[in-house]
């Protein structure tokens, strides 16, 4: 039986604040601002460019640190990036464009991309080899099911915001407001995900074996 319940927690609550963050920016850039899929796609890209270049650097730094400080950094950097769009969101106003959240979004996604690459390792180095199979496939399912349970509440969240709002002088406000207090949701799954890291084995199994 798959006993590592901390690495279990901590991937449903990142995979929560990534997927639950990838609905209500596409609700918020499509729905609020009335930008066409291919804007919106592309205004996406520095999150995308952000991930690739966090899993490329987390494979050098977790030989040298080990994975659990990789995971802490990354935790630290999506935090930072997403209180950077809630700033960008409460101060660029109705006029707000891609530029303006391209940092956000590409610190986000360096933060991400080295928080998600080292996990699967870490977890699977606290149990047994002989649970390392069953483990695996439990880890899968909680990428899908975290990712599911971040993009119900978030969305439900986003959506209950946005009428509270609609007394808003304009329609773009409102939702730079929605997309806002849905995103605290977000921050508050990725500060429960660091406190989770923290109990998570320090290093890979192979990192743990190659160290004096």
């Amino acid at each position: 039986m798959f006993a590592n319940r901390t690495g279990v927690a901590a991937g449903l609550a990142l995979f929560g604040a990534l997927m639950g963050l990838s609905i209500v920016f596409t609700l918020f850039v499509q729905v609020g601002l009335g930008w066409s899929p291919l804007k919106a796609g592309l205004a996406g890209i520095p999150q995308a460019v952000g991930m690739v270049i966090g899993f490329v650097v987390s494979q050098p730094l977790g030989g040298r640190w080990g994975g659990r400080r990789v995971m802490h950094l990354g935790e630290t950097l999506a935090l930072a990036g997403l209180a950077g769009f809630v700033a960008t969101l409460r101060l660029a106003g109705d006029g707000i464009g891609a530029l303006d959240l391209a940092p956000a979004l590409a610190t986000l996604g360096v933060g991400f991309g080295m928080t998600m690459a080292p996990f699967f390792d870490i977890t699977l180095a606290g149990v047994d080899e002989s649970e390392a199979g069953s483990a695996s496939g439990v880890l899968t399912s909680v990428q899908q099911l975290g990712g599911s349970v971040g993009v119900a509440a978030l969305g439900t969240l986003f959506w209950h915001e946005l009428a509270r709002a609609a007394a808003s002088p304009t329609q773009v406000g409102a939702f730079r407001s929605a997309t806002a207090t849905a995103l605290g949701l977000s921050i508050a799954l990725m500060i429960l995900a660091g406190a989770l890291t923290s109990r998570l084995p320090r290093a890979a199994r192979d990192d743990h074996a190659s160290r004096p």
